[in-house]
């Protein structure tokens, strides 16, 4: 997500709304031998004028479809998401990302004058859970 940021960040002078994603390997802190592993992720972001939440909530709607993954949104406050404007991200009860609208805090930590809402997904928990 963060490189996500940075090209919106690079890109305050042009056209809005802007639309970036990405897939890539983030590291996690976990009770490995080595003490992290590696996951792939799925990551979207959308600014504008007036993007809100449901905005990246329609994107990974599609997504769910269009896959034939079935996700479950559970409302969940996190510190970067603007308050009440948040979801994890859910595959057969495990967790698996998060959905929601940056908080004011990130957008000025980032000089974003415009709102910003995405998503994040871990890749490896979709494997398998494709319908046909």
């Amino acid at each position: 997500m963060p490189e996500l940021l940075r090209a919106l960040h690079d890109n305050r002078d042009s056209r809005f709304p802007q639309r970036f994603f990405e897939v890539d390997d983030v590291a996690e802190l976990d009770d490995s031998p080595t003490g992290a592993s590696n996951s792939r992720r799925l990551a979207y972001v959308v600014s504008g004028e007036d993007v809100q939440y449901t905005d990246a909530r329609r994107v990974l709607h599609v997504l769910e479809r269009d896959l034939g993954v079935d996700l479950e949104l559970k409302e969940a406050e996190m510190p970067f998401h603007a308050d009440g404007r948040s979801a994890r991200i859910l595959v057969d009860g495990e967790r698996a990302g998060n959905v929601g609208q940056m908080s004011q805090q990130v957008q000025e930590n980032w000089e974003l004058d415009r709102p910003v809402a995405g998503f994040e997904l871990k890749v490896g928990t979709l494997e398998g859970r494709f319908r046909s």
